[in-house]
């Protein structure tokens, strides 16, 4: 996996979940939010090819969130719109571009999107809030060394909403399918 792009490698590790008997989304196209902005480009599932080894391929469990993408000034849904976060819950976020997930807990989802998408934020709701970073956006080097570097900018931003989506490496097609039943068996969405 050593050079390889992370769109690679998730297309690959997206192949291996197919061979698993796990079916993916599809890719969507990029649109514009009502503001008139372009929506993030973000890496997102497609179906893959089956039979393909997991060996040396990095799982996260697939956060049942809300997909929002922070460019190091504003944390924005995946078409584009501005989420209407309190001034505090960006302000400790770090001067670099993240992808990730605003989580609220294992089968939390449409109490997640009531208090993200509220346009008169609620502190007490967006207390609970989390956000689950998975990637860092245009970040050189291979996916090993950007998940070290998404690990150590939570460490360092000692920012609470802030965490790094924990990532496990496979051994085999058993192994992806043990740490699928797990996630699910805990009420995760995959």
């Amino acid at each position: 996996m050593q050079g390889m792009s992370r769109r690679d490698v998730v297309g690959r590790a997206l192949a291996l979940a197919a061979a698993a008997g796990v079916r993916v989304a599809g890719a969507a196209a990029v649109r514009r939010s009502g503001d008139g902005a372009a929506a993030p480009s973000m890496l997102l599932a497609r179906e893959a090819a089956a039979g393909q080894s997991p060996v040396g391929y990095r799982v996260s469990e697939k956060l049942d969130g809300v997909r929002a993408q922070w460019d190091g000034r504003e944390l924005r849904f995946r078409g584009g719109g501005v989420v209407p976060a309190p001034s505090w819950f960006t302000a400790g976020l770090p001067a670099v571009a993240l992808d990730g997930e605003l989580w609220l807990g294992r089968g939390r989802f449409e109490a997640l999107t009531a208090i993200v998408r509220d346009r008169q934020p609620d502190d007490a709701g967006w207390r609970q809030v989390r956000y689950g970073v998975f990637e860092l956006p245009g970040a050189p080097g291979p996916f090993t060394e950007r998940a070290a570097r998404m690990a150590q900018l939570v460490s360092q931003t000692g920012h609470g909403p802030l965490m790094a989506v924990e990532q496990w490496e496979l051994l085999d097609a058993a192994a992806l399918q043990a740490r699928l039943a797990s996630v699910v068996a805990q009420g995760g969405e995959g």
